[in-house]
């Protein structure tokens, strides 16, 4: 075996090790000592919503995650996504929200409820000129409640422009808090992804915590 060969792939086994390391810090950096609390506000503006929280996983012990949910006018919404461990369940209390499950689109009116199973891809958006007002509930709440606090607080949920480090953010948050995915691409690829750009991530300052 050449000499240069043997070098670079103990180079590439430094790096996944040290990439592993930071992938297991920024884990155990998810915000645990952090307990989120009822009436909470989180400013999605790139999507066009605000959502109110209700109950969430310390409140329940992890049984399940609320809020009440506003979408704006001619919002479009986040791309399509999923949660590997579950289910979630909207009820629209006025205007209409559009829902594409599975690929399937289907008006949601007021009175009416939309159950997600786990793993199944799922995006919505609201293309009438009146608000969206409904509820959300995620059971168990798999970290949903604190994934969409850094979404706010990083910024990630602001930026309108998906750029390099904005897909760095993304897949970091994600991974670090194991509870939403794109639908897009398997779930194993994405954690992979986070692993191994994760000290890219690191040297760029990008974090899976941002304190309030």
């Amino acid at each position: 075996m050449s000499p240069y060969l043997s070098i670079g792939m103990l180079l590439a086994c430094a790096y996944i090790i040290v990439a592993w390391v930071l992938h297991r810090q920024a884990v155990r950096d998810r915000g645990p000592r952090e307990r989120l609390r009822p009436g909470m506000e989180v400013h999605l503006s790139a999507y066009g919503q605000t959502l109110v929280y209700g109950s969430t996983r310390d409140q329940t012990n992890g049984a399940r995650f609320t809020a009440a949910w506003t979408i704006e006018p001619y919002s479009s919404g986040p791309a399509t996504c999923l949660h590997p461990r579950a289910t979630v369940r909207i009820d629209v209390h006025r205007g209409r929200l559009t829902m594409v499950v599975r690929g399937k689109k289907r008006l949601l009116l007021a009175g009416d409820r939309v159950e997600i199973p786990r793993r199944t891809g799922y995006r919505y958006f609201n293309a009438d000129r009146e608000p969206v007002s409904a509820t959300l509930e995620v059971t168990p709440a798999s970290a949903v409640d604190m994934y969409l606090v850094q979404l706010d607080r990083s910024g990630l949920g602001h930026d309108e422009r998906f750029g390099l480090r904005a897909y760095l953010q993304g897949i970091c948050l994600a991974a670090a808090y194991d509870g939403t995915y794109l639908a897009a691409l398997p779930i194993g690829l994405q954690k992979a992804l986070a692993v191994l750009l994760g000290p890219v991530a690191r040297m760029l300052g990008i974090r899976t915590y941002h304190a309030e």
